[in-house]
């Protein structure tokens, strides 16, 4: 299986784990991010546990912050890979939660602008701050989920 896409994502994952040569060295290995000790040495036991992967699906880290595991991995699209990232922020208005402004607003019916002004606040046109709402808030991911 050496030629395949999923045994070309688990050489990919080490190297971003192990190498420090790796461009992606920096984000994982060198941020302490490693992979299981079944996996590490073991393709078999990574693709027994994950499967084929996915025509264009990743591998993904459920928590950005933990190493990869067969209870932290799952197959993703690169628009769900998105919003894992440590910079992805998370949208509270009016009690609900949404990965997006985006889905916030398709949700509330309303525009992405909106919701952003809401929960972060905004100048209008004479200069005067207008304050987040009171029921809404933005978080980053890995940053203290309300």
């Amino acid at each position: 299986m050496h030629s395949t896409t999923t045994y070309h994502v688990w050489e990919a994952m080490k190297q971003r784990c192990f190498n420090p040569k790796d461009k992606g060295y920096p984000r994982y290995g060198g941020r302490g991010i490693t992979v299981c000790e079944a996996w590490k040495n073991s393709f078999e036991s990574f693709f027994s546990d994950m499967g084929e992967a996915p025509h264009g699906f990743q591998i993904d880290r459920i928590d950005n912050n933990k190493d990869y595991s067969p209870e932290n991995c799952k197959w993703s699209s690169k628009a769900e890979q998105a919003q894992n990232r440590s910079t992805s922020n998370r949208w509270f208005v009016d009690g609900n939660f949404f990965a997006s402004a985006k889905e916030a607003a398709e949700k509330l019916s309303s525009t992405e602008t909106t919701i952003t002004r809401w929960c972060k606040g905004y100048v209008t046109k004479k200069g005067n701050y207008m304050p987040p709402k009171n029921n809404c808030k933005v978080v980053k991911l890995y940053e203290g989920m309300a």
